[in-house]
C-alpha cells in the first residue's frame, strides 16, 4: 500500500493537486498573487502547529505527515506566484516559526525547510529526494517516516 501511495503522491506533485489549472483556468493568478506569499506563511504556521502537536499512536502521526505534506506543496505552489524576495521572506518566516518549537522536532523538520531553500536558491533535489542537507517533504514513504519522532526505548524483557 505504501509503494501505490507514493505513487500517487508522485503524481500529485506533478499536478500540483491540479492547483496550477485550476487558478489558471479560472484566471485568478493575478488576484491570489499579491496575498500568495502571506497565504504560504499561513500554510506553514499550520504545519508547524500540525506537525508538534503530540498524536497517540503511529497512525494518526502518519495521517497528520500526509496532510502536512500536502500543505506543504500547497504552500510550495503559493510561493511559485511570487517574486525571490518575497519567497525567501516566507521562508523566513518558516524558519522563525519552526525556531519556537521543540529542538528535537526542529532537528527533525530542519531537512524539509533546508530542502525549500536549497529550491528557492536555484537547487534541484536528486532522484534520491535529496539536496545537500535538504530533503523533499513528502507524506508517503516505503518503511518509516523520516518525520516519524524516534521509537521509544523497549524495556528490558528478556523472553526465555
Amino acid at each position: 500500500m505504501a509503494r501505490n501511495g507514493t505513487v500517487i503522491e508522485q503524481s500529485q506533485v506533478l499536478t500540483t493537486h491540479n492547483l496550477a489549472p485550476l487558478v489558471g483556468g479560472l484566471g485568478l493568478a493575478d488576484r491570489l498573487q499579491p496575498r500568495a506569499a502571506d497565504l504560504a506563511g499561513e500554510v506553514f504556521d499550520w504545519i508547524v502547529r500540525q506537525q508538534t502537536t503530540p498524536r497517540p499512536g503511529w497512525r494518526p502521526q502518519l495521517r497528520m505527515i500526509k496532510n502536512t505534506a500536502y500543505a506543504w506543496r500547497q504552500a510550495i505552489f503559493l510561493l511559485s506566484l511570487v517574486d525571490p524576495p518575497h519567497q525567501r521572506e516566507a521562508l523566513a518566516h518558516l524558519r522563525a516559526s519552526v525556531g519556537k518549537r521543540p529542538a528535537e522536532w526542529q532537528r527533525r523538520f530542519a531537512p524539509a525547510v533546508d530542502g525549500l531553500a536549497a529550491v528557492i536558491d536555484g537547487g534541484r533535489f536528486g532522484v534520491d529526494g535529496r539536496l545537500g542537507s535538504g530533503r523533499r517533504f513528502l507524506g508517503w514513504s516505503v518503511g518509516r517516516h523520516w518525520l516519524l519522532p524516534p521509537q521509544p526505548a523497549r524495556g528490558g524483557s528478556t523472553r526465555r
